[in-house]
């Protein structure tokens, strides 16, 4: 789909959906949200300003999954800028960059979580997230993972460091699509940020029974050493189920 084809997409599911907005050329940010990253980038070190020339990642995959992952923010890879003088990695990241627009717009996808996509594995994105959900992968398949799974970031901007951030207008459809999450009891997974995704979505707390956070947020993998035993046995349980 060109992008031109992708601008048109306006869907009944669309309704309320904030990154609807989101500009088509640099910087992207919203403009709910550009004043406050504006003030952010120019008080900020280099490692925790948001890089704006890429696209905002509040979220992967499809909503209504069964297995949230919550994450700090995207992250930045100098690497990237260097590597796109290579042909076939700046097909790679063009062929992404449409993936992510759908996204964004909740639009049904061969890999709902699309940087689990094999085709993306040499693009900083697809790497990361193919390296740390790498045990699924290998027991579940590509598949079942990106159908399965849907990643929220608390804050949707890329950075090199995550440090800690005023709030934006932006977040408030994450929150939302969080409690909608909750509503139909899915399994949760705090990856990073646990303070700030509970004090943002108090149905977190203790009441409800399927939220788990990882043994290291530092390492930041989805795996049998990262997780409470119970939850890896939930997880496996549910792609079990789904791959059948």
């Amino acid at each position: 789909m060109s992008i031109s084809k992708i601008q048109k997409v306006t869907t009944s599911k669309n309704t309320g959906n904030i990154w609807t907005k989101l500009p088509w050329e640099q910087p992207f940010v919203l403009p709910e949200d550009k004043d406050i990253i504006d003030d952010v980038n120019q008080n900020l070190s280099p490692e925790h300003r948001f890089h704006l020339e890429l696209l905002p990642e509040p979220y992967y995959g499809n909503p209504d999954a069964p297995i949230i992952l919550l994450n700090a923010n995207p992250g930045y890879s100098p690497c990237d800028e260097k590597d796109e003088s290579q042909p076939e990695f700046k097909q790679a990241l063009n062929s992404l960059y449409e993936k992510q627009r759908l996204n964004l717009l909740h639009e049904k996808q061969d890999y709902p979580f699309c940087l689990v996509n094999p085709a993306f594995s040499n693009t900083s994105g697809g790497d990361y997230w193919r390296r740390h959900l790498k045990e699924l992968i290998q027991k579940f398949g590509d598949m079942t993972v990106a159908e399965s799974v849907f990643l929220i970031e608390y804050y949707p901007y890329h950075s090199i460091c995550a440090g800690k951030m005023p709030p934006i207008p932006s977040q408030q459809y994450s929150f939302d699509l969080l409690q909608k999450a909750i509503k139909r009891n899915a399994t949760i997974i705090i990856i990073r940020k646990e303070k700030e995704w509970r004090k943002a979505v108090p149905e977190l707390n203790e009441e409800y029974k399927n939220v788990w956070k990882v043994n290291n947020p530092r390492a930041g993998t989805v795996s049998i050493r990262n997780l409470p035993v119970d939850a890896w046995q939930r997880i496996c349980n549910i792609l079990s189920q789904r791959k059948e």
